[in-house]
């Protein structure tokens, strides 16, 4: 008899506790505010608190794989091309090709040891007809990095290539430039076929008929730098060493163009470019700029000019939780017991909030209708973030 007078006058809107039920009073309603901010703020302290290195761990990379390929699958179908499918073979020369940068510690279509992207795709046995890399640095987002590829006219052309059936994600993580903990990412795309092989690496097409021209460009002397100014403004500038009967040199640097002329020193091509904006947004993630070097007589020839000194940022706080309730939320229980707790209690107080409401419709408070309701919202949102 006690229990269920209890509960009836916790519960239950009557004439005894005035038709307000004591589970929905103001005082209560704060208490429990505060209790769930609180509860998500330790889940917040306890993510913050973990090691960089628990960011770079097998789950949370195999996360970021698995939407890089969603997002660049519905980057190919809003723009009406089909999706293309994960490819064991493409996933294992794109994790080679990943660990081949990390452990000869450069950033490069083309490794130090002379090995391109038809080499990584022969060691897994991948025959193909055409085939693209996209590679990128230093990011912790893959929104930002699919952002920073969809800026570069080159690796957006692999994107939505429409003759690329297969694609395959691989990721490792070393040190570069001093910086450790730093993520290698290589984006193969493929279509199987026995014939003449053509491979295309972020954009540049290699054909084996392609026309010869006495182009040369020196990528080892060859770079990019960057200038953060007083204004707001950023001002890069290319230096690049091409040799031959040249007409026009350029360098695509995200969505900019920059066009390089030549200076008095033989060889030495020099532009510059200025525009709005700052170097977190250039570095969300670091990728190469493209060259384009356009001989006299038309024949063009496409490389990758490397950053002199390109950013790493580091994670923030708020990016170490979204990624890792994302990435290692089956690692770590915390995320799972607490969004269970919360939708436990959206549960729990919108039933309290439907009492309240219809077992006595004539009598209602309406500031704890209100009240109520918040508490539910304030729910809602920490049970989604």
């Amino acid at each position: 008899m006690y229990i269920r007078k209890t509960l009836k006058k916790y519960f239950v809107p009557h004439r005894e506790n005035n038709y307000h039920p004591h589970i929905l009073h103001t005082k209560r309603a704060i208490f429990y505010s505060l209790f769930f901010l609180t509860m998500k703020l330790i889940v917040f302290v306890f993510v913050v608190l973990l090691p960089i290195e628990t960011f770079t761990m097998p789950d949370m990379l195999k996360s970021f794989a698995d939407k890089i390929v969603a997002q660049t699958n519905e980057i190919r179908n809003k723009q009406g091309i089909r999706s293309i499918t994960a490819q064991v073979k493409l996933f294992s020369s794109a994790n080679n090709k990943s660990w081949d940068m990390v452990q000869n510690n450069y950033f490069d279509h083309i490794s130090p040891t002379g090995k391109r992207l038809k080499d990584f795709l022969q060691e897994v046995n991948y025959n193909y007809s055409i085939a693209g890399e996209n590679l990128a640095i230093g990011f912790y987002n893959v929104d930002q990095l699919m952002k920073a590829w969809l800026n570069s006219p080159k690796h957006y052309d692999n994107i939505v290539d429409k003759d690329f059936q297969d694609i395959g994600i691989g990721m490792a993580v070393g040190t570069y430039k001093g910086i450790p903990n730093t993520i290698f990412v290589t984006e193969h795309f493929g279509m199987q076929m026995n014939s003449n092989s053509i491979s295309q690496v972020a954009g540049i097409t290699e054909n084996k008929n392609s026309k010869t021209t006495s182009v040369v460009y020196d990528g080892e002397k060859s770079e990019v730098l960057w200038q953060e100014n007083a204004d707001s403004t950023m001002t890069l500038t290319a230096r690049a060493y091409v040799t031959g009967t040249v007409s026009k040199v350029v360098v695509e640097v995200n969505q900019y163009d920059m066009e390089l002329f030549p200076t008095d020193q033989v060889g030495l091509y020099v532009g510059k470019v200025q525009f709005v904006g700052n170097s977190d947004d250039l570095f969300q993630a670091v990728i190469n700029p493209t060259i384009i070097i356009t001989d006299n007589d038309g024949n063009v020839t496409e490389n990758i000019i490397s950053w002199y000194n390109p950013k790493i940022l580091p994670v923030s706080s708020v990016e170490k939780y979204n990624q890792s309730k994302d990435g290692l939320s089956q690692m770590f229980g915390i995320f799972n017991v607490s969004r269970g707790i919360y939708l436990f209690f959206i549960v729990f107080f919108t039933v309290a909030l439907l009492l309240k409401i219809f077992v006595e419709f004539r009598k209602q408070h309406p500031h704890v209708i209100f009240q109520t309701l918040l508490l539910i919202s304030l729910l809602v949102v920490l049970f989604e973030v």
